[in-house]
């Protein structure tokens, strides 16, 4: 019997060592939530350094064309250009100093496009005649998209692909500027056969030659754009007149500068940067519209010139204006990238 007793006692502790080798159900679910919590803070701050390295990327991108555009923007001050002595002859100078300042807007347009209109739109300033580099533009749409170029060109990126030719025929320091950027930062989004600048989220970077709605207050459709969404560009036309009208010919004229845009990690822009009808279709807008009132009278409205960077249509924001663009009731333009803010919080 003392025999039987020991050997029960044996397995009773053996039966107790082998129950305790194991988890238990709770031991197992609190090791997989510990696991579970571990991988997902590990996941986020993986996004996380990968949004700020987007971020970065992105930034970088916008301040090198910032700098490649002013390259040619400050060279229109010094520009010599020639108007049409049969027109001009017998003008005063007050006269004369306007018609430079509009085709000096002219050439902007021409040469820095922002949308299709701008390459398909001739001379209707005084310029005695179209600048090479426009006709250039022509010349490299053609032989991309063929002879129908004008209307194989289809205008869902076009302020994007207007910033890549712009980019593409400037030459700094010896090298041509669209060698600045990386092979796999050059896309055609829409596939149209022209081709775009895309920030770090693959999107198309934007580009307006003239937003003035950046930093002016505007109110139409129930909407106010209240401006203030540039550190560069400041509306006080007496502080900061227009660098190309130094006798203040057109009094209104604040200095413009190029702007570039992404829309950061949610791709959206909320910026007025297109004409749309009330399908939300695009509508060709034409700063060279031949129905605006000619600059050769200075009794016309200064809202109704041809090639006047400032436009305003009645009930309709300028160019550059933050609104909410997709009217689904939010700004969702706090997360974009902009020339305009380089430097500031953005």
């Amino acid at each position: 019997m003392k025999i039987s007793h020991n050997n029960s006692i044996a397995r009773n502790v053996f039966s107790r060592k082998a129950r305790r080798s194991g988890f238990t159900l709770v031991e197992m679910l609190m090791v997989l939530a510990v696991i579970g919590l571990l991988a997902a803070t590990t996941l986020f701050t993986m996004y996380s350094v990968m949004e700020s390295a987007r971020h970065k990327r992105t930034t970088s991108q916008v301040e090198r064309l910032h700098q490649i555009l002013m390259y040619r923007w400050q060279s229109y001050a010094t520009r010599t250009i020639r108007l049409d002595p049969s027109i001009t002859q017998g003008m005063s100078r007050a006269q004369l100093a306007e018609e430079r300042l509009f085709a000096l807007w002219e050439l902007q347009r021409m040469e820095m496009p922002e949308r299709k209109t701008d390459i398909l739109d001739g001379r209707t300033s005084l310029l005695v005649s179209e600048p090479a580099l426009w006709r250039t533009y022509r010349r490299q749409l053609e032989s991309e998209l063929g002879p129908d170029w004008q209307t194989n060109w289809t205008v869902e990126h076009q302020n994007a692909e207007c910033l890549y030719l712009v980019v593409s025929n400037m030459q700094i320091g010896g090298k041509n500027g669209i060698d600045y950027f990386l092979p796999a930062e050059i896309f055609d989004d829409d596939g149209d056969g022209v081709k775009e600048i895309r920030d770090a989220w693959l999107n198309p970077i934007t580009f307006l030659r003239w937003a003035p709605g950046v930093s002016m207050e505007y109110t139409a459709g129930g909407q106010t754009s209240m401006g203030g969404y540039s550190t560069i560009q400041i509306t006080d036309s007496d502080l900061h007149h227009e660098p190309l009208d130094p006798t203040r010919s057109r009094p209104e004229a604040f200095a413009l500068l190029p702007y570039v845009v992404s829309g950061g990690p949610d791709g959206i822009l909320d910026l007025v940067n297109a004409r749309l009808d009330t399908n939300g279709d695009f509508l060709p807008f034409r700063y060279a519209d031949p129905q605006r009132v000619s600059p050769l009278f200075p009794s016309s409205a200064p809202n109704n010139l041809r090639n006047y960077p400032y436009v305003v249509s009645d009930g309709i924001f300028p160019f550059g204006a933050v609104v909410d663009a997709n009217e689904n009731g939010v700004l969702e333009n706090g997360d974009n990238i902009t020339n305009h803010l380089l430097g500031a919080t953005q």
